[in-house]
């Protein structure tokens, strides 16, 4: 027997021991960043609807917050509108027509009539009929059904007859009124003038007259004070 045999044959078992010991490298590096890749990709493709829809909601949300506060300052303020575009210029002195979103205004300047502003949907129509009434009537009804009588005439333009009780060059106010005999039904209606050119002063007492003007306050009856009814942008005949 060849000497070093048994040395060299335990020699090729431990090296094929060795051998089947050593891991097998396997190359996974490419397959992970092509999938880091493709996430990546989707992700952006993904940011992009997303941030013009996000874009289109802001947008969206801030013409509804403008258009409110745009409302708002219309009809309880009379400033504006700011962000309604004007459609319409008549020819009865300068009354224009506003849209915004959702809503239009009118701004009434008329020569010789309604100056006041009016804000509603988009069917809102241009009118400039006031609605007639006498003293004794408005008086009856204030007292009455003070509530109803207020919100149907609520700042619309009105046409009214009677008697003056006074004029106030200081306050440029006309103020009718009807005097009933046991006090229940007394009105007093102010009349705050359009023209500061007015001389209300020239108006006497237990005059009868017509004056056309907005409504725009009622203050009930207490012990000091009959029922009063103001007007605003008043003109007299």
């Amino acid at each position: 027997m060849p000497s070093g045999f048994y040395g060299d044959t335990h020699k090729k078992k431990t090296s094929k021991k060795k051998a089947a010991t050593k891991p097998k490298k396997v190359n996974t590096n490419v397959p992970k960043l092509e999938k880091v890749k493709k996430v990546k990709t989707s992700k952006k493709k993904e940011k992009g609807p997303k941030k013009i829809v996000n874009i289109i909601c802001l947008v969206i949300v801030a013409l509804v917050v403008l258009s409110a506060i745009d409302y708002v300052l219309v009809s309880k303020y009379e400033k504006g509108p700011f962000f309604a575009i004007k459609t319409k210029t008549h020819s009865d002195g300068g009354t224009k027509e506003y849209y915004g979103l959702f809503y239009k205004v009118i701004k009434y300047d008329q020569s010789i009539g309604r100056k006041d502003m009016e804000v509603g949907s988009w069917g809102l129509k241009y009118y400039v009929e006031p609605i007639d009434y006498s003293t004794l009537d408005l008086a009856l009804d204030l007292n009455n059904k003070p509530k109803e009588t207020y919100k149907k005439i609520s700042k619309k333009f009105m046409r009214i007859s009677g008697e003056v009780l006074e004029g106030n060059d200081l306050n440029n106010e006309l103020t009718l009124h009807y005097k009933d005999p046991d006090g229940d039904y007394t009105l007093n209606i102010v009349c705050k003038m359009w023209s500061s050119n007015a001389l209300v002063s020239d108006y006497i007492k237990g005059d009868n007259v017509t004056v056309l003007g907005t409504v725009t306050k009622f203050e009930m009856k207490s012990k000091r004070k009959p029922n009063t009814l103001t007007l605003k942008n008043c003109f007299g005949s």
